[in-house]
């Protein structure tokens, strides 16, 4: 469900509207470049011959590099986010999934989930070592944050819709062209741009996978987007 909604003005908030806390630090902890060669070495730190790529989050703002593992004993998740914030503030999602066949190894901005026997053999990425004890409470997104990741959900919704039912629109288009303004087209053009008849040969779970390679792409569109109406929507959920 989307969170927000387009105002007609700018400036103070709403009575009642909840003011987010100050914006997590902007400057990343890793390039594109270090992302890419962490999630390797993690990866290679566990069981991970059948696997799917995550070349960036398609649910979240930030960079991300990573893989889902699917070898015995057990899946395994590799997660490397380019913002340390980004650590506590997606492990959210997955409160509620551990137990005694899924436990969590992290470090500042990086973690694996997975079986706890997969986990013993996690040392972390060169100079980036464990972080003893539990992982921080998240911080709230900032505005920017909140928007850039529903802006990234939608990117993700409006690929899978264009690769499966090409030139089929949602019902609400008009609607999210006005609150993600170029993004739709963004998106429909960077699939096009991919091997389209590969990724309707993956498994439709695993297709948001196959599809992050488009995520810079979309992301880059989200900015922009904000960039023209960041001032003119609010957070409604």
């Amino acid at each position: 469900m989307l969170l927000f909604s387009i105002v007609r003005c700018s400036g103070a908030p709403s009575p009642g509207a909840s003011t987010p806390t100050p914006e997590a630090a902007e400057t990343a902890s890793a390039t594109t470049d270090e992302l890419r060669q962490m999630a390797d070495e993690l990866r290679s730190q566990v069981p991970c011959e059948a696997h799917d790529t995550w070349q960036d989050d398609m649910a979240f703002w930030d960079s991300m590099r990573g893989y889902d593992c699917f070898d015995t004993p057990g899946p395994t998740f590799v997660r490397v986010y380019a913002h340390e914030a980004s650590v506590a503030q997606t492990l959210a999602d997955w409160d509620g999934t551990f137990g005694k066949n899924r436990a969590l190894v992290h470090g500042e901005s990086w973690y694996v989930i997975g079986p706890p026997e997969t986990l013993d053999a996690v040392h972390g990425p060169a100079g980036r070592q464990l972080i003893p004890g539990n992982v921080q409470p998240a911080t709230v997104l900032s505005a920017r944050q909140d928007y850039l990741t529903t802006c990234t959900r939608f990117a993700l919704s409006e690929a899978e819709r264009h690769l499966r039912h090409p030139g089929r629109r949602s019902a609400d288009a008009k609607y999210y062209a006005r609150l993600f303004p170029q993004v739709g087209a963004a998106v429909r053009q960077a699939v096009d741009s991919e091997d389209t008849a590969a990724l309707r040969a993956v498994e439709e779970e695993r297709q948001p996978a196959a599809l992050s390679a488009i995520g810079p792409e979309a992301k880059k569109a989200c900015s922009f987007a904000y960039g023209r109406v960041g001032s003119t929507v609010q957070g409604v959920g």
